[in-house]
């Protein structure tokens, strides 16, 4: 299924993924196979295709590159305005059951023309804006879609038992995104992509995120870079 994490810090976005599409059994282990699952539109919003990467065994980046053509003329007002379209387009293509789930990230200019990184989840056909709390305020925070069991094991509340009757709550890890750079951004999310990978690996089962990784920023200038690493 593979991972995918967004963090959203003053500077702007990061987006983070494993490039895992397969995995073959054989004599000498697993064999991963890649898929490019992070794209930029238009050098103004990423998009970062979530869980499975083939639809009939077509790569869902086809689609997602044929939809970018058929919209390259189009000019967006707002990221949220560029993902109904991209949904649209995706699933004109092949059909209202698609599964395809995606981010996509933006910067956008809020009424008091103060820009502001924005990211959505596509998702079912339902489109969720994941960096705004419950009173639509802005937040700086990190989300994540996919295999994140060890993410949520290092992150969130867990309970160390202490003997056979007591256990003791520890708090979940206190991280500050509010003042989080982009170079903070992206060591994060390299770090939770690698844990997720090796921990698979160190407790030898059929490996979910894969060992190579794409990490995309989008800075608050709209200044777009994606970079491999392993």
């Amino acid at each position: 299924m593979g991972l995918s994490i967004a963090v959203f810090v003053p500077e702007g976005i990061v987006i983070g993924c494993d490039t895992q599409s397969r995995v073959v059994n054989s004599d000498e282990g697993y064999i991963q196979k890649h898929q490019q699952k992070l794209f930029s539109f238009a050098g103004r919003f990423l998009v970062n295709i979530i869980g499975d990467v083939f639809y009939k065994e077509t790569p869902c980046g086809v689609f997602v590159e044929r939809a970018f053509q058929i919209l390259r003329d189009r000019v967006f007002d707002t990221t949220r305005e560029f993902a109904v379209s991209l949904d649209e387009k995706i699933v004109t293509m092949i059909g209202k059951e698609q599964k395809i789930s995606f981010y996509v990230a933006g910067i956008d200019s809020s009424k008091e023309n103060v820009f502001e990184p924005t990211v959505f989840l596509v998702e079912h056909n339902n489109i969720t804006q994941v960096n705004h709390g419950l009173d639509d305020k802005l937040v700086y925070n990190y989300h994540a879609v996919g295999c994140s069991f060890w993410i949520d094991k290092l992150i969130l509340p867990t309970i160390a038992h202490m003997g056979e009757t007591e256990d003791i709550r520890l708090d979940e890890a206190r991280i500050d995104f509010s003042k989080y750079s982009l170079e903070n951004s992206i060591e994060f999310l390299h770090s939770m992509l690698k844990i997720s990978n090796k921990m698979d690996e160190f407790t030898q089962i059929r490996p979910r995120v894969g060992d190579d990784f794409s990490i995309g920023v989008l800075s608050l200038n709209s200044q777009i870079k994606i970079v491999q690493h392993a």
